[in-house]
């Protein structure tokens, strides 16, 4: 069993195994979630086979709309109208290998006493 989850859809994918790689001592499962509308559709022992069992972070750098339903924590923009080089956004917001890796020892620490994950949807606040 994983010790956290990271799911995004599209290019962040590669990010979130970068940040599977950068978290060291960390099982992590990284999980590309193409279609939510194929994935609601499955039934509940499969949907928590994907995203069940430890904590989810979602990686998305655009807006976290929509992943609150799958999701204990999200990364990435938290308000519009930056103006830079995409590099320099995604490390101001924290879309970066290293970042991601931190957050996942994060929630993994917040947990790891036996205390039980919420239910979704909740964004937590570490």
């Amino acid at each position: 069993n994983p010790d956290v989850i990271l799911v995004s859809s599209g290019t962040e994918t590669s990010l979130c195994i970068d940040a599977a790689k950068a978290a060291e001592g960390l099982k992590v499962r990284v999980v590309s979630l193409m279609c939510w509308e194929l994935f609601a559709e499955q039934d509940a022992t499969y949907q928590a086979s994907i995203l069940g069992g430890a904590p989810v972070i979602s990686v998305e750098p655009y807006s976290s709309v929509g992943w609150e339903r799958y999701a204990h924590q999200h990364v990435g923009l938290t308000a519009w109208g930056a103006s830079a080089p995409a590099d320099k956004l995604y490390a101001k917001f924290g879309l970066t290998a290293s970042a991601i890796a931190g957050k996942a020892k994060e929630i993994v620490k917040k947990y790891s006493n036996g205390t039980p994950l919420p239910p979704r949807p909740l964004n937590i606040d570490l």
